[in-house]
């Protein structure tokens, strides 16, 4: 779906937050993407919850995700330099239109830029369907038509005209 939107021209960066101990701490009636970039670990309330770790990850995400509904780009702030402000955040890569896997951030220690976010579990969407499409259209559209919309036969009842089951579509 990411390089869908990236062939179309949109700017699109792809994350993955991997189990580790901040999950273990975190409300788990809220997703911990949605805490960490709306600051949950730095609330007085939540905050014990939440190590050092927790909430520089929560800094670093409040600060791409600020500077991406600024600018369109999680890296460039309202100067518009390419530079990330902050504690000197890594660069984000965008999802770029290719054939190879999209990149993505790591949201974990270093925030480190990863390639093939669960390329095994996404086989049947990257390999299966591209295959079946190749061949449905070796098919034809007739005969793929055919196959998904069999004749079905339509009897009217025996008191009914044509021009009244007209009426009806």
């Amino acid at each position: 779906m990411a390089s869908h939107w990236a062939s179309n021209k949109a700017n699109v960066f792809l994350y993955h937050l991997p189990e580790d101990s901040v999950h273990h701490s975190a409300d788990r009636a809220v997703p911990l993407d949605v805490q960490l970039a709306f600051g949950t670990p730095h609330h007085p309330i939540s905050s014990q919850r939440f190590g050092s770790q927790g909430r520089r990850l929560s800094l670093a995400l409040m600060t791409y995700v600020a500077n991406f509904i600024k600018t369109g780009d999680p890296n460039r702030g309202q100067s518009g330099s390419r530079r990330v402000p902050g504690a000197g955040l890594p660069q984000w890569g965008p999802v770029l239109p290719s054939p190879a896997p999209p990149q993505h951030k790591e949201l974990g220690p270093g925030l480190p830029q990863q390639r093939g976010l669960r390329r095994a579990e996404c086989s049947f969407w990257t390999e299966l369907v591209p295959l079946l499409n190749g061949e449905t259209a070796e098919l034809g559209a007739e005969s793929v038509q055919a196959t998904l919309t069999p004749n079905l036969s339509v009897t009217l009842p025996s008191g009914q005209s044509q021009t009244k089951k007209d009426g009806y579509n």
